[in-house]
C-alpha cells in the first residue's frame, strides 16, 4: 500500500458502512466522484475490487471485507502513532549525560536538577563529576550531553554557553587573623 492509499481508509470504511456512494461522499465532504476516484486508488493498489457495483445497489466484495478489518487496524495503530508522538512532544525522554564540577553539583545543580525532574519527569540524568577542563573534554567526545563549569575566559567557538548562576567567592580564615584584613 502507498501513503496516498492510506488517505482512502476513511473514505473506504465510511463507504463500507452505509453502502452508499452519495451518502458517503456528502458525510465526507467530498463529491460522489471523488469518493470513486478515492475507492478506485486503493482497488488499484491492492489489485482486487473491493465492492460490488451496479445501478441498484453497492456491496463489499470478499476482499472488501478483509480489508475492511486491516483499514480499522490501520487507522487504529496510526491514531496510537499520533498520540504517542504527541505525548513524546509534550513529555520528552530519555537519557541526558551531565557532567559538571563538584563545586557544582552542590551549589548549581540541586535546584536545577529538582525543576528539571519536576519539569521531565522521564528523563533519566546520568551525572558525571570532574574538573571544569574534564567535562569540557567530555562534552567534546561525546560522553556527555551538557556540562555545568566555570565560564571560561575565551569561549570554545564549537560550544553555547548559557549563564546558570552567579556565585561569589569568599575567602574565610580564623576570625583571628590579621592577614585576611590586609
Amino acid at each position: 500500500m502507498t501513503q496516498a492509499s492510506l488517505e482512502g481508509y476513511e473514505p473506504f470504511l465510511h463507504l463500507s458502512e452505509t453502502l452508499r456512494f452519495s451518502r458517503s461522499a456528502e458525510a465526507l465532504a467530498m463529491s460522489p466522484s471523488a469518493l470513486t476516484r478515492c475507492i478506485k486508488r486503493l482497488e488499484e493498489d491492492l489489485g482486487q475490487p473491493l465492492f460490488v457495483r451496479d445501478r441498484r445497489k453497492v456491496a463489499l466484495t470478499r476482499a472488501g471485507h478483509i480489508f475492511r478489518e486491516h483499514a480499522q487496524k490501520q487507522l487504529a495503530a496510526h491514531r496510537e502513532l499520533l498520540e504517542a508522538l504527541a505525548a513524546e512532544e509534550q513529555s520528552p525522554s530519555g537519557e541526558l549525560r551531565l557532567a559538571c564540577t563538584v563545586t557544582a553539583c552542590h551549589s548549581v545543580l540541586p535546584e536545577l536538577l529538582a525543576r528539571c525532574r519536576e519539569t521531565f519527569p522521564a528523563i533519566a540524568l546520568q551525572l558525571r563529576t570532574g574538573d571544569a577542563a574534564r567535562s569540557l573534554q567530555q562534552l567534546h567526545a561525546d560522553e556527555a550531553d551538557m556540562a555545568v563549569v566555570p565560564a571560561p575566559d575565551v569561549p570554545d567557538p564549537d560550544l553555547r554557553y548559557v549563564n546558570l548562576a552567579v556565585t561569589g567567592l569568599t575567602f574565610v580564615a580564623p576570625a583571628a587573623d590579621d592577614e585576611l584584613q590586609r
